[in-house]
């Protein structure tokens, strides 16, 4: 007698094959799957721990399994599942694991030097710290952080169309650029604080100031929290950033 698990099938109903995405697990390690995520995850392709349970740890499934749990109908190999619960290990994983992962695929875009220096290791931390939560492979990593290594990153088109082209955004810019200026200790309590401050002072709505000031420092309309990522940017990063985004703003109504 003999017995095996379930055929595997991809999405669309076929046997699994390359055009299915990556089939082999070191394509899934280089893409930034945790180990025990693709354990967890082809565990369940087709057997049941017999409960609503789908996140369950190597050594809990080691305990669970049984022959009874396993199913009779074709597994789906299910691409986004795979990266949904990778995305929950990461989650729960320690930040110092979970940076030092991360580090070869920033490495290799050239956002930091190779070997990496002490500074730049301690600001890669800081960095990826703000981004675990949204991580759902250690390679997004690249991409959802770019900004805080480039000099200078490149907006965002709809961004720069939607909250720099404002009137106010001149004077709010070059308002906040004195202000910050003055901030002695760089947290973000103290660049919340001189933010909202401002924005108060020009009469101008949470939205009219946030939206503006984060396309003006990080280039782009949507990531981690507007002060946590000024306060690990650092104040000269910053500064900087504010006054390219004036001169992008004078060019444009000089045109």
């Amino acid at each position: 007698m003999f017995g095996h698990v379930p055929l595997i099938l991809g999405s669309d109903g076929r046997r699994l094959s390359k055009r299915h995405g990556a089939t082999a697990v070191g394509d899934y390690e280089n893409q930034g799957i945790l180990p025990e995520a693709m354990v967890n995850f082809l565990a369940l392709l087709g057997w049941s721990p017999g409960e609503d349970l789908e996140v369950i740890p190597p050594d809990e499934l080691i305990r669970r399994f049984t022959l009874e749990g396993l199913v009779k109908n074709p597994a789906i190999f299910d691409i986004q599942k795979l990266e949904w619960m990778n995305g929950v290990y990461i989650r729960q994983a320690p930040i110092e694991r979970i940076a030092t992962l991360c580090l070869p695929y920033l490495q290799e875009a050239g956002l930091v030097s190779t070997p990496i220096t002490p500074d730049e290791l301690d600001y890669a931390r800081r960095v990826v710290a703000l981004e675990q939560e949204r991580l759902k492979s250690l390679s997004e990593i690249v991409d959802l952080t770019r900004f805080f290594f480039e000099d200078e990153p490149e907006f965002e088109e709809k961004g720069v169309k939607k909250w720099l082209d404002q009137p106010n955004v001149p004077v709010l810019i070059r308002t906040l650029t004195c202000r910050l200026q003055e901030v002695s200790e760089w947290t973000h309590d103290s660049i919340e604080e001189a933010v909202r401050q401002v924005g108060e002072e020009l009469g101008l709505t949470g939205g009219q100031v946030i939206h503006p000031v984060r396309m003006a420092v990080t280039g782009r309309t949507v990531g981690p929290g507007l002060f946590e990522s000024m306060a690990v940017l650092g104040k000269g990063r910053v500064l900087n950033r504010l006054a390219r985004t004036l001169a992008l703003i004078s060019e444009v109504q000089v045109d």
